[in-house]
């Protein structure tokens, strides 16, 4: 009777473990057909596929930071990145091509409409806590960069003409 009880057990945390393997590569799917579909949406504005881009982020971020495994959390988040990079450099590089475009004012406007959007209060919050964890993973770093670059680097060359 002890065996048939260990055996349970054992049966028990293997499929617990295969529950969450399958619930893990699920969402991971899910973001990959999202960034996927948006990336290639000709008719969506750079802005939406921005916001879609970071709100898919946020979720994932939410999601590799509930990981007690740093090894599992790390394969989460480098599979990630490897199933979306195309995506989301492609959005951040259409992103910064539209902002180079602007005027200064322009640009200024879309920081500060930003700031005001769902997402920009879970991203703030939750990236210094992603980054540090997952900062041994280099795609982290280079995306941190870049979208540093995307959302303030149009704001560092700012020039303002008020004529004279």
């Amino acid at each position: 009777m002890k065996y048939l009880e260990i055996l349970l057990l054992v049966a028990l945390a293997m499929s617990a473990s295969s529950c969450g393997t399958v619930k893990f590569a699920r969402q991971l799917a899910e973001h990959q057909s999202l960034l996927t579909n948006i990336a290639q949406n000709k008719a969506a504005s750079s802005e939406e596929k921005f916001d879609v881009l970071a709100g898919s982020l946020v979720e994932m971020m939410n999601q590799a930071l509930k990981f007690t495994s740093p090894t599992k959390g790390k394969k989460y988040v480098q599979a990630y990145f490897k199933e979306n990079n195309k995506a989301i450099f492609g959005i951040l590089d259409e992103v910064i091509t539209e902002q180079s475009k602007l005027s200064s004012i322009e640009r200024i406007g879309n920081g500060v409409k930003l700031t005001q959007k769902p997402y920009a209060k879970d991203f703030i919050k939750l990236f210094p806590k992603f980054a540090k964890k997952y900062q041994q993973i280099k795609f982290v770093n280079d995306f941190g960069k870049k979208l540093k670059k995307t959302v303030f680097g149009s704001l560092n060359n700012i020039q303002f003409d008020f004529g004279k």
